[in-house]
């Protein structure tokens, strides 16, 4: 069911029916005119007001939500003032209210076959273990790695950074025609479906693939001086820091792991753990609390103990 008229359909063709005729009726549904007032209708699925959650155990979000939006597919709401009227279940409660209201229904196949991946999706990550011998043959999650080169989120593409992954998991799985499989290719389709369809991809497998994307800096490359003898020296040396008390201990743990990771580059440098470690030794982590001072995460931390 589209809310507007952006989608493909290449030769016009159609197919009509015309159940009850005789009866038209009008949508008394609200309906929502900006891309804010859809993402407040819809986060009411996510959050809870404050009065009620002092009534509850809950683990949502006390809302209402705030957070900026870094992409949405309904430009067209915001630039043309087009209207759409937002259901939690978009495909089902959209022809349970047509139906109730006698409204006439418009649907392609992108939006079917949509709707039955999101019911696929719920199914897998509902029986995860028991489906991982279909999709996967790796246990735990494999790290699946994008870098967009871009420092700063507002900049990503997140159409293409939803079409990387997709292709990422594309070239894990078992499968090699899960994507097109999952992914829609009808007359109809637009570029926001295939979108879509790409992120509940990867919520599919998310029991299966942690993703990560990375920007901003790194190292073009990293060189590691001295024999995998003396990287070796270096991590049983570390190791005797454990000798010296609880603490020295704890902080040994870390660094002992870090050491791990650098030998590691001498046996798989061209693994992608491997890279993932050096991508990681930096992260920006915001502020304090005076907004001032700004801090930093990942490895190098545990040469600051």
């Amino acid at each position: 069911m589209s809310a507007s008229a952006d989608f493909k359909n290449s030769n016009g063709s159609r197919a009509v029916t015309r159940p009850n005729p005789g009866i038209v009726g009008v949508n008394k549904d609200e309906p929502v005119t900006s891309s804010a007032e859809l993402l407040l209708h819809a986060s009411e699925g996510w959050t809870v007001s404050a009065w009620r959650a002092e009534l509850m155990q809950t683990n949502k979000m006390i809302g209402p939500e705030s957070r900026q939006v870094l992409f949405q597919s309904f430009e067209n709401m915001d630039k043309n003032n087009v209207s759409l009227v937002p259901y939690r279940n978009g495909f089902v409660d959209g022809i349970i209210r047509a139906f109730q209201q006698d409204l006439h229904l418009t649907l392609r196949p992108d939006d079917v076959w949509l709707a039955i991946m999101v019911q696929f999706s719920f199914y897998v990550n509902g029986r995860a273990e028991e489906m991982r011998r279909f999709f996967v043959t790796h246990e735990g999650k494999k790290q699946l790695v994008v870098n967009t080169g871009l420092k700063s989120p507002l900049s990503v593409d997140f159409k293409e950074l939803a079409q990387a992954f997709a292709d990422l998991i594309e070239r894990n799985v078992i499968d090699p025609n899960l994507k097109s499989w999952m992914l829609p290719n009808f007359s109809t389709i637009a570029s926001e479906d295939v979108t879509t369809a790409a992120v509940v991809m990867m919520a599919t497998m998310k029991a299966y693939f942690e993703y990560i994307a990375t920007g901003g800096c790194g190292f073009p490359s990293v060189t590691l001086l001295g024999e995998r003898a003396d990287w070796i020296n270096l991590l049983e040396k570390t190791a005797k820091l454990a000798t010296y008390g609880e603490e020295l201990s704890a902080w040994s743990k870390l660094l002992t792991k870090v050491a791990g990771k650098m030998l590691q580059t001498f046996d798989e440098p061209d693994s992608q753990t491997t890279k993932n470690f050096w991508m990681r030794a930096v992260h920006h982590a915001g502020s304090d609390g005076s907004g001032t001072v700004k801090s930093l995460s990942g490895w190098i931390t545990a040469f600051c103990y």
